[in-house]
């Protein structure tokens, strides 16, 4: 039987879900299968937010794990670069690789590429990254362009999506700052996918986003309602069902009782792009639609480093201008809660 729950109980059951509250995790590895996908798409606080959920919160440890291998970035789903596991990447793109693909075949379409440019693409970038070679975006760009292929406007981008979501490249390790491309068939372990690959996606989506409904996994991986309901109810077999305004949203039983603890209430910053937002199509409970404006400006799709306060989108951040100074905080409206002007503000990862 479920139960209604207001916008602030479920935006502190996220916090404990996604180990922002309450909890860590012990490597930066642990945090990517725990999230499953965590958005990348930009690459400093991509970092951060992986870090501020370990118990170091050390962005030299995510690097470490980039450049192990151990966790990569590609566009798996939505067409957004994404951190996944490595032995994640091959079965996730499986399932979605289709319709970003769609997505992006117009946009290639539009500017001159056809099969056979792409098929020429592939074959020369495997030339180029054969036997464990790594590139950067630029290098790579370059180096295609010296083949005489035209990479201007978005071309270059377009191309590098579709190599990608056809598990030929990924972004791997590091070099001065700057992730680099490798071939997925040399970077990525080989790893067996799960027996029900949509059916252990959306269970480990719910155990680490949760309180969250069908409709948020849906938006977030663009899986289609066909291939998703008929296993819903092993999906969410043993989660507690609660309500807000009317909709059921699926919790693990600990994520429920945890998220009643006085840690979700306590005030933090979270990085630009974090999952804490971008996990969910309806984001609420965490951020109330009078303050949206503030944290995505004119709804342009770039999400700014948030303020929480009791669990909920109370300002903005930047890092301070000089070293051991606190984050500068601007607050969307009124004076700050007796809890945060009581706080001490850190960066979230270091």
């Amino acid at each position: 039987m479920s139960r209604a729950v207001t916008h602030q109980q479920v935006a502190r059951m996220r916090l404990a879900a996604q180990c922002l509250a309450g909890r860590s995790l012990p490597t930066p590895e642990d945090v990517v299968r725990h999230l499953t996908c965590t958005q990348s798409q930009d690459w400093r606080a991509c970092r951060i937010a992986l870090a501020a959920r370990t118990t170091e919160r050390s962005v030299q440890a995510v690097d470490a794990a980039y450049d192990a291998g151990r966790i990569v970035r590609s566009w798996p789903v939505r067409g957004t670069l994404h951190t996944v596991l490595a032995t994640d990447l091959r079965w996730m793109l499986a399932l979605t690789s289709d319709r970003i693909r769609a997505q992006y075949a117009t946009r290639l379409a539009g500017l001159g590429v056809d099969a056979a440019q792409l098929d020429g693409v592939r074959d020369l970038t495997r030339e180029l990254l054969h036997g464990g070679a790594a590139l950067t975006r630029r290098e790579l760009l370059d180096a295609w362009t010296a083949a005489g292929l035209d990479v201007s406007g978005q071309r270059g981008a377009h191309l590098l999506v579709d190599l990608s979501i056809d598990t030929v490249v990924c972004l791997g390790p590091i070099r001065d700052g700057v992730q680099q491309f490798v071939l997925c068939d040399d970077w990525l372990p080989k790893a067996q996918p799960p027996p029900d690959p949509v059916t252990a996606w959306a269970r480990r989506y719910l155990l680490s986003h949760g309180p969250a409904a069908r409709a948020d996994f849906l938006w977030w991986t663009k899986l289609l309602v066909r291939e998703v309901a008929p296993a819903w109810e092993q999906i969410v077999d043993g989660l507690d069902e609660l309500t807000l305004d009317g909709v059921s949203l699926y919790a693990a039983p600990e994520v429920v009782e945890a998220g009643m603890s006085r840690a979700t209430l306590t005030p933090l910053l979270t990085a630009a792009f974090d999952e804490i937002l971008l996990g969910y199509a309806d984001r609420s409970a965490t951020l109330p639609a009078r303050f949206a404006d503030h944290i995505v400006p004119g709804g342009n799709g770039m999400f700014r480093p948030v303020v929480l306060d009791g669990a909920r989108a109370v300002g903005t951040w930047s890092a301070p201008m000089k070293p051991g100074a606190p984050p500068r905080v601007e607050l969307f409206e009124g004076p700050p809660s007796r809890r945060l002007a009581a706080a001490r503000l850190s960066m979230p990862a270091r």
